[in-house]
């Protein structure tokens, strides 16, 4: 239940010993001496939030104080015993009957009334409590400043979620964080934060999304991260920075999301990536980064997303990718890249939409794709530019939907081993250059989807003639939908076209097949 807008709830920890005065900044006074009672709800879920309103407003602890009229006061809490106040817990519960988990408006929206710690005074505060969510939605908090330096914080290692989703908090002191380890999501969405002050952080270990979301941070101290692991998102979002410092990452195991949409980055430092395994989407969309350091990517194994959209990359380093065995979206719309180095594929598996969208792409490395027992989807799909191709490895491969879809300057194509193919759906989609050089007759004998494969395109007459005659002669298949452009074929093409459309019940492979028909006089 929501408190009216002339009290305030103290929201307590549940299942807590309490002993302390409050002061509620209007002449009156309550002493708080007991344990709090036990938390009563389910465990919450973006799913249950609103069928647990009414258990979670009884149970949660909290003292309710009625004021006269509503107004700004001052709250002040004083211990009666060492340890007599082991904290706020501001978090858990969504006043408005919402499904959707939304820090604007829950916790009984007693945290939004919440605009400023003036004071941290000399409350000890609880180590096995910490600072955990305590100020978690309070979105209407703009300063937390003055004493946090000399304040008696040091007994914590927590500060999980402690000003997660204050929206409005414009600044921060200083406040004694010596001995945090655990700096998970603190200032998640503290979107006002324009810079943020030199705390000791030199016994984090935990940074994972401790920034998420500070979108106004222009710059960000040289903190110490010496004893970090996960980093998993803790500067996501950041989309003002426009520099970054050579922290020390050595022990970093988890970038998963680091920095993605870092978009004001123009350039990265050559941080320690040596310990690094998870690079999923670290980058993705720092869409200002011009160019990138030769950083450690040697126990990389599935970097998914990690330099997608990065469309003002010019080049790249020869980076060491051959723990690798999948890049799927790697350089996904790196539109900018206009040729790329002969990295080691010798592992990679798995190509899923790799370089698709590099659009500046004029040349391509002959990689080593034996490996590529997984899919070709998508791969170079949208390399606009691209002019010729390697003879690539792909015995092993049976996806190459849309492959090369939309590689409009491509005019010729290699005798790949497409062998194993069984997919073909819009892989020369729309490469339409295609028709300035003969065709040659790939093997498709296990194809079983053929869809939009050549859509938009025209073959020679010749090279289509003899790919459907290949086709009727080794691709024993039924009813397999095979799209081949515009393009015509002569008269043993004709016959193969005929044997392949025929109905199964009348001796043919009832395929469905779209072309340019017959050329005639060939």
């Amino acid at each position: 239940m929501a408190t009216s807008n002339n009290q305030f709830r103290l929201r307590l920890y549940p299942s807590t010993s309490y002993n302390f005065i409050v002061d509620w900044g209007d002449g009156t006074s309550d002493v708080f001496n007991g344990t709090t009672p036990t938390y009563q709800g389910a465990t919450g879920s973006s799913t249950t939030w609103s069928t647990q309103i009414s258990a979670i407003s009884a149970s949660w602890p909290g003292i309710t104080h009625t004021y006269s009229a509503p107004a700004k006061y001052t709250v002040k809490i004083s211990e009666i015993i060492p340890g007599g106040f082991s904290g706020l817990q501001y978090r858990g519960v969504d006043d408005e009957g919402s499904n959707t988990w939304n820090p604007a408006d829950e916790f009984n929206n007693d945290a939004k009334k919440v605009t400023a710690v003036s004071q941290w005074g000399s409350i000890n505060w609880s180590s096995s409590k910490a600072m955990a969510n305590s100020f978690e939605g309070c979105i209407n908090l703009k300063d937390v400043v003055t004493d946090g330096g000399t304040s008696t914080l040091s007994a914590l290692s927590s500060f999980n979620q402690a000003w997660y989703g204050c929206t409005n908090l414009s600044s921060f002191d200083v406040i004694d964080t010596s001995n945090i380890t655990n700096f998970s999501y603190t200032w998640y969405n503290c979107a006002s934060l324009t810079a943020f002050p030199l705390i000791d952080t030199s016994k984090g270990t935990n940074f994972n999304q401790t920034w998420l979301g500070c979108s106004n941070l222009r710059t960000f101290p040289l903190i110490n991260t010496l004893s970090g692991n996960d980093f998993a998102g803790a500067w996501n979002g950041c989309t003002s920075l426009t520099a970054f410092p050579l922290l020390d990452t050595s022990k970093g195991t988890t970038f998963s999301n680091t920095w993605n949409q870092c978009r004001a980055l123009s350039s990265f430092p050559l941080i320690n990536t040596s310990n690094v395994t998870n690079f999923y989407s670290t980058w993705n969309s720092c869409s200002n980064l011009k160019d990138f350091p030769l950083i450690n990517f040697s126990k990389a194994v599935a970097p998914y997303f990690t330099w997608a959209s990065c469309t003002s990359l010019t080049s790249f380093p020869l980076i060491d990718t051959s723990n690798c065995t999948s890049l799927g979206l790697t350089w996904n719309n790196c539109s900018s890249l206009s040729s790329f180095p002969t990295i080691d594929t010798s592992k990679v598996r798995d190509f899923d939409r790799t370089w698709g969208g590099c659009t500046s792409m004029i040349e391509f490395p002959l990689i080593d794709t034996l490996s590529a027992t997984t899919r070709l989807y998508h791969t170079w799909e949208y390399n606009y530019k691209l002019k010729t191709f390697p003879q690539i490895n792909t015995k092993n491969t049976p996806n190459f939907d849309s492959a090369w879809l939309d590689c409009v300057s491509l005019t010729g194509f290699p005798l790949i081993d497409t062998s194993n193919g069984t997919n073909f759906a819009g892989t020369w989609y729309n490469c339409i250059s295609l028709s300035a050089s003969e065709f040659p007759t790939l093997n498709m004998s296990k194809m079983t989807n053929g869809t939009n494969c050549f859509a938009g395109v025209k073959l020679t007459t010749t090279s289509y003639s003899s790919l459907l005659t290949s086709l009727c002669a080794t691709n024993f298949n039924n009813t397999v939908a095979f799209h081949g452009g515009n393009s015509t074929f002569n008269t043993p093409g004709s016959a193969a076209k005929v044997f392949l459309t025929t109905s199964i019940a009348n001796g043919g492979r009832g395929w469905t097949i779209n072309d340019g028909g017959y050329e005639p006089g060939t």
